[in-house]
């Protein structure tokens, strides 16, 4: 027989919530199907079972107590993020307690607890950084241990601890393999904040006096890195940055930025202001921002400020890769004559080496003067940029390799290598440098001086701040 009554049917009829009409339907097909009034009884059977059994009740005192102790672990904590876990468990906690099956309530409650309790810890576990470079005297004042201890390779540093570094000083310090800090001679800094160790989050450090250069890797890429000074805040945006923050009379934090952006803030609001000034800092730029009164109009990086960023080489990734050029603005010139490849790495890799056998080749090829080994070195640093697709500093790599193609007389060569960095780094501080020299190219060796003019134009209106900008403007004068 064909079924006509629908579950859903059946379920109301027993249940005793169908209409008049219905329920005369229902008894009419019950009269004559069998395996339909088997379901009808089973279900009779179950609701029946359900509703004698005897229900478990959550005691007034249960829920008090309950109440209290969540109230009181929220008020502990310090983390916003923590006491919204903590209040969400709250609120659904108190829905589970009406739900009319009690078994379901104690696995939705557990269930909970079980998530919420893996969100806090994930937040509350925080990683510390360690001590990784020491010259000279460094002092620890530990805040768990209430005093000062001698700074020593390879000592942990927890929140609330403070570093000083005297005359002719320095440290380094470093969390994981995320970012690294060096902390210059007579300054003073404080971890305010940690990164957690298993999820992306925020680090603070006070910079009280003295001066800090910061590298962040690509793997602190998702988190936040703040340094704080008495007059400002800087929240890196980018890789490499330095922080200064001068002694009295004149207090004043003055920053500038090697590779990425960091956003300055000060921490005076003028009157009527809605919220503290800040500024936008690039690649190549510097502000100040003095006691009581708002950041600078960013500022192109002195020859001085340049030398300062060069100590990124020596806090940043393993393996270093370097064009040995200044950093003013006759850089581009000194690219193309071409400039020295510097690599340096202090666990050797398998990139690094390669790219130092690259190297070798090219130094032979001077040495012998043997035009087809110095090819050979170019297409041997090429094909390294393609096999190790993961390699770091490939811009200075591909400014090295279209340097040298215009030494040896491959202009064509030379433009494309240039259009890489450009195209494929537009916010890195060397893609001024590959616009510009690709416009010297056109006009020197191809004596095409509209293309020149297009490119030369390109740099000032994408790099007005840059050093190569510069150049182009005094050119014009």
């Amino acid at each position: 027989m064909k079924h006509k009554i629908p579950f859903e049917l059946l379920s109301r009829y027993i249940d005793q919530r169908c209409s008049l009409s219905e329920r005369e339907r229902v008894e009419s097909h019950l009269s004559e199907c069998e395996s339909c009034r088997k379901t009808a009884l089973l279900l009779k059977n179950s609701n029946l079972v359900i509703r004698h059994a005897d229900r478990e009740k959550l005691s007034t005192a249960f829920d008090r107590a309950f109440n209290q102790k969540l109230h009181n672990t929220l008020k502990s904590r310090e983390e916003n993020r923590i006491g919204f876990i903590v209040t969400r468990v709250l609120q659904r906690t108190r829905e589970v307690f009406i739900l009319p099956s009690p078994m379901l309530a104690r696995v939705v409650v557990t269930l909970l607890l079980f998530v919420s309790a893996y969100g806090v810890l994930t937040h509350l576990v925080v990683q510390p950084v360690q001590i990784v470079t020491v010259k000279g005297k460094v002092m620890i004042y530990s805040h768990r241990g209430r005093k000062w201890v001698k700074g020593t390779k390879g000592l942990l540093l927890g929140k609330d601890d403070t570093l000083t570094a005297d005359r002719g000083s320095f440290a380094d310090i470093a969390h994981a393999n995320k970012y690294r800090i060096r902390i210059k001679q007579n300054s003073e800094i404080k971890i305010a904040k940690l990164l957690p160790k298993y999820v992306p989050g925020k680090t603070v450090y006070n910079l009280k006096k003295g001066k800090t250069l910061v590298h962040l890797s690509k793997k602190f890429k998702g988190s936040r890195f703040v340094m704080a000074t008495p007059e400002a805040t800087a929240t890196a945006l980018g890789t490499d940055f330095l922080v200064d923050v001068s002694a009295q009379p004149s207090m004043m934090t003055r920053l500038g930025v090697l590779n990425g952006r960091v956003k300055v803030v000060s921490t005076f609001r003028p009157e009527g202001e809605p919220k503290q000034q800040q500024v936008i800092l690039g690649g190549g730029e510097a502000t100040e921002v003095f006691k009581g009164d708002v950041p600078m109009a960013p500022r192109q990086l002195l020859e001085k400020e340049w030398q300062e960023m060069t100590e990124f080489y020596e806090i940043g990734e393993k393996v270093q890769v370097a064009l040995l050029i200044s950093n003013g603005k006759y850089r581009t010139r000194e690219l193309l004559r071409p400039a020295p490849l510097y690599i340096s790495d202090l666990e050797p890799k398998e990139a690094a080496l390669d790219l130092m056998k690259a190297i070798e080749l090219i130094d032979n090829a001077i040495k012998t003067k043997d035009r087809n080994k110095h090819l050979q070195g170019i297409r041997t640093l090429e094909a390294i940029m393609a096999m190790h697709p993961s390699l770091g500093h490939k811009p200075q790599i591909f400014l090295f390799i279209g340097a040298y193609y215009n030494y040896l007389g491959m202009p064509e060569k030379a433009i494309e290598t240039f259009r890489k960095v450009s195209r494929k780094y537009p916010e890195s501080t060397f893609a001024s440098m590959a616009l510009y020299a690709t416009g010297i190219i056109y006009e020197e060796k191809l004596n095409n001086t509209k293309e020149a003019e297009h490119y030369y134009a390109l740099v000032l209106r994408k790099y007005p701040k840059s050093p190569e900008a510069q150049m182009i403007r005094s050119k014009q004068d």
